[in-house]
Parts: structure tokens; C-alpha cells; sequence
């Protein structure tokens, strides 16, 4: 790629006439977006990274499009996108990506070609839908509605977002969608016209292919079978990468999982019963034993790790190390292990029985067995796996504990006393260096980018969070860049931190929630309602909205009990009302207008201590943990909850933050340094009216 003349094809893109103008046509210049169009040019170029952080407003999204879509185009290189969540994934898929391909094709000749790839879970199951219809045995809401879509050949791309039905519930879903645990591969008869393969392949084939983040690591464990080769990878909402992938990675052993698999082995038995031209013995499974045998281990483990104290339970969860006994009761394990034993040596031997059975008859053509017999094999081999991986973790938990890169814990089941164990690593830094970053043989260029990176003005957290720092220390150049936002803050901003304010920490936690109801309702009276209300738990939610409903003029809603789109659609729709949420609308969150003109939180919103991962992450950094790990997270969750205020350079939001350790804690320069831009504040509640009121 001549950067030079790239560098010329940026600025007309981003002209004020050029491109962009064409795209929006509201649009104006950003120095600073222009800027780091440019970074990034020069980084794919060098084959070396980028770390970009665009705050609201930034248009972040052209900055990294036009120059990874140029160099596609110039070096032939295919893209990944990958995304936290299907709202941006839809966004770019049906809004971004459109406008920047056609700002491309008026100025080249390229065919540009992109895909969307969700999880399997998104798309519609057409032998659920058969089974469906024959049986009319279903219960999910929607699901009528779908199958009547199926009969008209009304389902589109099979993608249930994309579906004309409002509010599919979580049973339609269940009901109607792929999954991986009844999925027959490929032995399924409807296999060509398989929703999800059909998605999975034009992904496959795209130049740019925009998947979520457990796609991007669920391609690591399949050899890169579901995305294929790609020389461009951009981390989109790159501050959630560390954390999914923690979770892609953790194991679980429960008495549901358990539950699932006897319920596996009598759908063995009777696709078995039902072969014709084949013989294949039954196996006796013992499978009502055998999960009796799993209900006592799992009983017994929540008898050894939670007690009683008074008739309350003290504990909800605990970490375990390799000198933890899980089980006191030896017996109930040795029970569970010659239990788990036998269904695995039958499954074993069942897998031995059908591949002499697989795909053929004797005389060399497929009989009527043929595709049950495939199913068969493939949902022998699934459900063998699955209880193998169970049985390890829970008979090799001692060695999994003993990685100083792992957290094992329990939790407990206290309405059916009962616990399940867990697993997950800690740090992914070097797995997501090892794939990514250092990839020296395909050589990838990765943009990093997000509203919410940089700590304290810059990237250090995130590059160690990511492994970005191993592939410097390895000669990838890494460029940085942090955007400015194009809005007027200090005007369009005042952040208020009420005067009788006290530290949001333990010490002072019994007059923090006596202040709490009323500094919410003082704050919502001044802003006439419109309040986004933020809380670090549930149990300051409930507090606050028990403190303040109808003690003021406008009308305040939680989202407990309420879907997050229809909390969000009264929000939005009723200009006054007040929304009291928690920590999942610290982002996703966009509204802008006078619908929203006040975000209220409560604690400065630190990672909870007692997650079993920050216990081991205590563990592993030691006296580095607060300043490593807790105020860096801190500062990237505040930096999302305040970004939900102002929106477009017409918005007008106070920022009440009514934890005192923003004045107080030795730490205030920190978080300060992070909102680089002069901020008007205040401690008095008229000066929040007067904001208001000019």
C-alpha cells in the first residue's frame, strides 16, 4: 500500500465534501478521526498493530473501515471484525459496512463482498421445525408464528433477529434454534439448507466476515475451520475481549449437565430401536442409576463445601485449591466414578459398533439406516465427550488447581442443595498473544479499539489484559492513538458530586445506603426526571427505588422484572421517566435527546472481590492487584457508564457520581487523568437546576 496516496484517498473520504458527506450528510471533519484512519493505514502497511480508543461521537468505526477496506482492495487480504454483541454486529452489518463499500466502489473497481456470522442459537433449526409441526408439541410463545413464516417460505436467512416477530422468548428460541448439543452435523437431512452452514460458509467465503467474539475464539479450537485464513483482525469493543475469552474457556460440571446427559442416552436407545436394515445391540445404560449416582456426588460435594450457620446459608461460592477435599464421603465418589466409568466404556464400545456400520451397507450402497446411523454416531461421540470432559474436571480438580493460571470453584445450589464445580484460566494475556499478535507465520495486522482503553491517558492495562505487550517485546510495532471527542464536554457536561457525599467503600457502607434514597430523588427533582441510575448491585437498586418511588413528580421504572428493550422503550418513549438499572447498562446503552439528560451512579463501579477470578487474581498479583487490575477495570466501567450521557453535540447531561472517594481517594488524579478534558463540576444541587435551566 503507498501510504501517500492512501493518506490523499483519506482526506477526500473525510473531506468536507468527500465521502463521508455522501454517507451522512451531517457529517463535518474530525481532525482526529482523520488521524487515526491514517495510524491505522500506516499500521496495516507495516503488517504491525494498532490500539485506537474513539470516545462517543469519535466515529471510530469509518476511522478503522476506510483504511482496512482500502488495504483489502490493494493487498487481498480478508477481515475479520469481530464484536462483544449482536447490536453492533447488526449495525455494522447493515448500516457501516454498506456505506463505507459504496464510498469505496465510486473510487475503485473492487468487488467488496461482506457477511455476517452469529452463534448457532441465532438461527432458526429446520429439523426442530419438522419435528415441530408433525408433533405440535411446543410451548414457546412465538413458535407458532415462525412455523407459520416456515410454511411461507417466509424465514429469510433463518436469522431470528431478522424475523418481523416482536418479544421471541427464551423457550421459542429454545425450541426453534441450532444448537451444538442437537445439531446432527452432518447427517441431518436439511444439512444444504441448513441455516446457520448456509451463514457459516458465505462468512467463510467473504472478504470481510463480522462475527462475535466467541466465533473469533471458538475458530481457535476448530483449527480455523469456521472462519478460514485472514490477514486483518479488528477487536471491536476490545475492553470485553479478555473477559469472553475467560469465559469461552470455562469448564462446568453441574447435576443440569448431568441431567442433559441421561437424557442424551435415552435418545441413543431409541434412535437405536428405530434401525431397520442395521442391528446394533442396545446398550444397557443404567441411565436412571446413573444419574441418581451424579444427583448424591453433587449433593454430597454442597454437604463438604456450604454450610448452615442458623438456618442461613454463609456461602454462595468457594475457590478451591489442590488441598480443598470436595467430598468427605469417599464412597459417594467412588460411586460416581464407577457410575461415570460404565456409561463412558458403553459409549466407547457403541462408537467401535457404529463406525463398522457407517456410511455403508454390505454391498457397497446406503441403505435406509444410512442417515439415522450418522446421527447416531454423531451424537454418541458428542455426548461422550461432553461427560468425559465432566468426569476429569471432577476427578482431576487437584491438578487443574495447582496452575497458578486457573481458577477452580464451586458453587452452591442452596434451594437443592446441591454444587457444581467450575473452572476457567485467569489470565488469557499469552493464549490471545500466541494467536493473534505473534502470529508470525500468517502474519496478522490487528486493530484494537474501543470507546473505554486507555487508564490514566494510556494503554498499558489493556496491552498486558490482551498480550499486546508480549508482541512488543517480540519487534511487532504497535501504533496508539487516542481520539479526542468531538463534543463541547465542558459545556454540554456538569459533573455533580452531592455535598454530603460519604466514601462508597465498606468502612462507610451503612451511611452511604442511609444518604443513598435521598440523593437520588434530589438529583431526579432537579433534572425533572429523564435519569439513567446506574447501580453497582441490585441491593442499592432496590434500596434507592423502595427510597424514591412515588416520592416525586415524574415516573421511575427497574429493570427488574422487565426485559432490557422494553425498560429501554419506556425510557426513551416517556420523556420524563427515570430508569433505575445495574451493571449491564453500563454499555449499550445509546440515547440520545432529552430522554436522557442525567446519569446517576452510585459506587464507583469496582470489580466484585468475591468473584472466585479476582480472588486468584489477588493471589497472582499480590499488593500489585488494586493498582494492576481493580483500578483499571473501575475506570473502564466508569469511563462506559458516563459515556451513556451526552450523545450528539446537542445533548445536555449531569453526571452525579454520589460516591465521595471521587474527592477523597488517593487514587482521584488517576481517574481524573482517564476523562482527558476539562470538566465542569460541582457539589451543589441548585447549580444541576440551573444547568438545566440555561
Amino acid at each position: 500500500m503507498d501510504i501517500e496516496n492512501f493518506e490523499e484517498k483519506i482526506d477526500f473520504i473525510f473531506s468536507e465534501n468527500g465521502i463521508m458527506k455522501q454517507i451522512n450528510p451531517n457529517y463535518s471533519p474530525r481532525e482526529s478521526q482523520i488521524e487515526a484512519a491514517k495510524i491505522i493505514a500506516s499500521s496495516l502497511e507495516k503488517r504491525g498493530h494498532a490500539i485506537v480508543e474513539g470516545p462517543c461521537g469519535f466515529g471510530k468505526t469509518y476511522a478503522y473501515l476506510a483504511p482496512v477496506i482500502s488495504s483489502i482492495s490493494e493487498s487481498g487480504k480478508r477481515v475479520v471484525i469481530a464484536t462483544s454483541g449482536i447490536g453492533l454486529q447488526e449495525q455494522l452489518y447493515n448500516k457501516d459496512i454498506p456505506a463505507m463499500v459504496r464510498a469505496h466502489n465510486s473510487m475503485s473497481r473492487t468487488e467488496i463482498s461482506y457477511a455476517m456470522l452469529k452463534g448457532m442459537t441465532n438461527y432458526i433449526c429446520l429439523s426442530k421445525i419438522s419435528e415441530l409441526m408433525m408433533s405440535r408439541n411446543y410451548t414457546g410463545s412465538k413458535t407458532d408464528d415462525i412455523i407459520k413464516l416456515y410454511k411461507h417460505g417466509k424465514l429469510g436467512t433463518g436469522d431470528l433477529s431478522a424475523l418481523n416477530i416482536a418479544g421471541i422468548d427464551d423457550i421459542t428460541k429454545m425450541e426453534v434454534s441450532c444448537a451444538e448439543e442437537t445439531c446432527e452435523g452432518s447427517s441431518c437431512p436439511n444439512r444444504n439448507q441448513c441455516f446457520y452452514r448456509v451463514a457459516r460458509a458465505r462468512a467463510k467465503a467473504a472478504r470481510i466476515a463480522i462475527v462475535n467474539y466467541h466465533l473469533l475464539f471458538q475458530d481457535i479450537k476448530a483449527g480455523g475451520k469456521i472462519l478460514g485464513p485472514y490477514g486483518i483482525l479488528i477487536f471491536d469493543e476490545a475492553h470485553e475481549a479478555p473477559k469472553i475469552m475467560r469465559d469461552f474457556y470455562e469448564e462446568k460440571a453441574s447435576y443440569g449437565n448431568m441431567l442433559s446427559i441421561r437424557n442424551k442416552l435415552s435418545e441413543i436407545t431409541n434412535i437405536i430401536k428405530s434401525l431397520s436394515c442395521v442391528q446394533i445391540d442396545i446398550p444397557d445404560f443404567k441411565a436412571q442409576e446413573f444419574l441418581s449416582v451424579c444427583e448424591k456426588m453433587f449433593g454430597e460435594m454442597w454437604t463438604t463445601l456450604f454450610s448452615f450457620n442458623s438456618g442461613k446459608f454463609v456461602a454462595q461460592q468457594k475457590v478451591i485449591d489442590d488441598r480443598t477435599p470436595i467430598f468427605l464421603n469417599e464412597k459417594v465418589f467412588q460411586d460416581f466414578n464407577s457410575g461415570t466409568s460404565y456409561v463412558l466404556n458403553l459409549l466407547f464400545d457403541l462408537s467401535d459398533e457404529i463406525e463398522q456400520s457407517l456410511p455403508f451397507s454390505e454391498d457397497g450402497d446406503k441403505n435406509n439406516d444410512s442417515a439415522s446411523i450418522e446421527k447416531l454416531y454423531n451424537l454418541v461421540s458428542s455426548t461422550r465427550n461432553r461427560l468425559e470432559a465432566m468426569y476429569k474436571l471432577i476427578s482431576s480438580y487437584r491438578e487443574a488447581a495447582k496452575d497458578t493460571n486457573v481458577v477452580v470453584w464451586a458453587d452452591a445450589d442452596n434451594k437443592n442443595n446441591r454444587a457444581s464445580l467450575h473452572c476457567k484460566p485467569v489470565m488469557v494475556a499469552e493464549e490471545m498473544a500466541k494467536h493473534y499478535f505473534n502470529n508470525e507465520d500468517e502474519k496478522k495486522s490487528c486493530i484494537v479499539t474501543s470507546a473505554t482503553l486507555s487508564v490514566n491517558g494510556g494503554f498499558s492495562y489493556i496491552k498486558s489484559q490482551m498480550g499486546i505487550d508480549i508482541a512488543e517485546e517480540n519487534v511487532a510495532p504497535v501504533s496508539e492513538f487516542v481520539g479526542s471527542s468531538p463534543f463541547d464536554l465542558e459545556n454540554q457536561e456538569l459533573w455533580y458530586l452531592p455535598e454530603n457525599a460519604v466514601d462508597g467503600d465498606n468502612k462507610n457502607s451503612k451511611q452511604f445506603r442511609e444518604l443513598l434514597p435521598e440523593q437520588v430523588k434530589s438529583v431526579i427533582s432537579a433534572s425533572g426526571g429523564g435519569a439513567l441510575c446506574l447501580f453497582t448491585s441490585y441491593s442499592n437498586l432496590e434500596h434507592a427505588y423502595n427510597g424514591v418511588a412515588g416520592k416525586i413528580g415524574s415516573k421511575i421504572i427497574s429493570q427488574k422484572g422487565m426485559m432490557r428493550k422494553e425498560a429501554l422503550d419506556i425510557f426513551t418513549s416517556e420523556k420524563d421517566t427515570s430508569l433505575f438499572a445495574t451493571r449491564s447498562f453500563f454499555t449499550g446503552v445509546d440515547i440520545p435527546g432529552d430522554s436522557l439528560r442525567c446519569v446517576i451512579i452510585d459506587k464507583l463501579p469496582f470489580p466484585n472481590p468475591s468473584d472466585p477470578v479476582m480472588k486468584k487474581m489477588s493471589e497472582i498479583l499480590g499488593n500489585r492487584t488494586f493498582a494492576d487490575y481493580y483500578l483499571p477495570e473501575m475506570i473502564i466501567s466508569l469511563k462506559q457508564a458516563i459515556g451513556r450521557g451526552v450523545r450528539t453535540v446537542n445533548d445536555k447531561c449531569v453526571i452525579a457520581l454520589l460516591d465521595n472517594r471521587m474527592a477523597t481517594a488517593r487514587y482521584k488524579g488517576v481517574i481524573a487523568s482517564s476523562f482527558p478534558y476539562s470538566k465542569t463540576s460541582t457539589r451543589k444541587i441548585e447549580d444541576v437546576q440551573k444547568f438545566f435551566n440555561n
